[in-house]
């Protein structure tokens, strides 16, 4: 009994001749279609602490407020658990003085704002009350004011941050997030949920409320 081999070619022509969809295909490069808010020139670099941030980096490791448990966390570099302390569930954010070895973090249920001595383990060295909502921290360049955005009522405050007196408040627009604080520590940049712009607050003035267009 004879057995046949059958042998089966398969023609697969050039990849230039496969048809795509498009919803396969490779973005395409980013560009800017507009010039920068900033202008042109790059910023020059401040520190973490200038910034709002979930996490900010230690000597050696991290601090990071868990949203979710509301626990500030001391992790080292390779991410494991050193020490955590509770601040409050749905917790706002944070600035890391890395000088002092405090963290700033924002118990955003509990209209309060926490100062924690960062070391061996973690110790809620001082807190005080707010206005209602507080989210975003951050420290001024010398480190001897901080600033808070409050949600709720749509303010960001000034703070001595030895004492928790506050210093100053101003409006911003509805549901104030994110908040950076300028290289020569006169401006702040604050970003809104609500609105299509970034606002720029004075520092040193009448603290007015200055609104750039997003491209």
């Amino acid at each position: 009994m004879r057995r046949l081999a059958i042998l089966a070619c398969v023609v697969i022509p050039p990849a230039t001749a496969v048809a795509h969809h498009e919803e396969f295909m490779p973005p395409a490069p980013f560009a800017m279609f507009t010039t920068s808010i900033g202008g042109v020139a790059p910023a020059p670099a401040v520190h973490g602490y200038q910034t709002s941030s979930r996490i900010a980096a230690t000597d050696d490791g991290a601090v990071v407020i868990d949203a979710d448990s509301g626990d500030l966390l001391r992790v080292d570099a390779s991410g494991a658990l050193l020490a955590e302390v509770a601040i409050g569930k749905d917790a706002g954010l944070l600035a890391y003085d890395d000088a002092a070895h405090r963290a700033y973090v924002a118990d955003r249920r509990g209209d309060r704002i926490g100062g924690v001595d960062v070391g061996d383990r973690l110790a809620i060295a001082t807190t005080w009350r707010t206005p209602a909502e507080p989210y975003a921290l951050a420290l001024s360049p010398d480190r001897t004011t901080l600033y808070a955005t409050m949600i709720a009522d749509r303010l960001l405050v000034a703070y001595d941050p030895t004492t928790g007196r506050e210093l100053w408040r101003a409006r911003t627009d509805p549901e104030p997030r994110g908040l950076a604080i300028a290289g020569d520590g006169q401006r702040a940049a604050i970003t809104s949920l609500t609105t299509t712009s970034l606002g720029e607050i004075d520092l040193t003035g009448e603290h007015a409320l200055v609104r750039h267009a997003l491209p």
